[in-house]
């Protein structure tokens, strides 16, 4: 960035850049990329925030997974359930509109499972797995295929922000489960 100045105050050879200490550089670069970056409106579709309740039989699911699948294609946005609750805010939120719906519970069996084997990650990082294995509390899935890998739950989401959006499965002996 040669200075510029029209008239009387021209000075040809001056690199103002090069008069400011390599901070001030960083900080000065990083606001135009941060000013320019929001110049350019929506940076794709609108996303919701949506959230919740989850409870099976009327108590609350303590923990596992809430998904939502686009029914009109494109993203599939997910989060845990803790003690019946779950939330995802509008910038991870999943596109509005009708949604696949897939929950899975999870309880402890009171055992514990020595996990091994790691993950593929980045080649300049150690393995997750510390030698000897890593020890975790096993858990197994304790809702019915119908609300997960076969579920038929679904439900619409508008625009904005999506609260009070219950799950209250119905699992029980008598007869098949249902959502309520």
């Amino acid at each position: 960035f040669k200075t510029w100045l029209p008239g009387p105050w021209h000075i040809p050879s001056m690199n103002v850049l090069s008069t400011i200490n390599t901070f001030p550089k960083l900080f000065l670069l990083t606001a135009m990329v941060a000013t320019c970056t929001g110049c350019g409106g929506s940076s794709g579709p609108e996303k919701v925030a949506v959230s919740g309740v989850v409870s099976v039989d009327g108590k609350p699911v303590t923990q596992g997974t809430i998904a939502f699948v686009s029914l009109e294609g494109g993203r599939t946005t997910a989060t845990q359930i803790k003690d019946g609750v779950y939330g995802i805010p509008r910038g991870d939120g999943p596109f509005p509109g009708p949604q696949k719906v897939t929950i899975q519970a999870f309880e402890k069996t009171g055992k514990t499972i020595t996990v091994t084997k790691s993950l593929p990650g980045p080649p300049d990082e150690p393995p997750a797995i510390p030698p000897g294995g890593l020890i975790i509390e096993e858990t197994k899935q304790t809702l019915p295929d119908q609300f997960n890998t076969s579920s038929d739950l679904s439900v619409i989401l508008d625009s904005g922000n999506n609260v009070d959006v219950d799950f209250n499965l119905k699992v029980g002996t008598n007869g098949p489960a249902v959502a309520g």
